[in-house]
């Protein structure tokens, strides 16, 4: 039971962590375009 609980917690960070690089690329990519005009 412990080691599922960890692997939920897990994969959830896991998730955190893929939208914030996302959210993070896509200001990234928002801001290159800002520059270029």
């Amino acid at each position: 039971m412990e080691r599922q609980h960890v692997g939920k917690i897990k994969k959830f960070y896991e998730r955190l962590y893929a939208k914030k690089s996302i959210t993070a690329a896509s200001r990234k990519m928002i801001e290159v375009l800002y520059s270029m005009i």
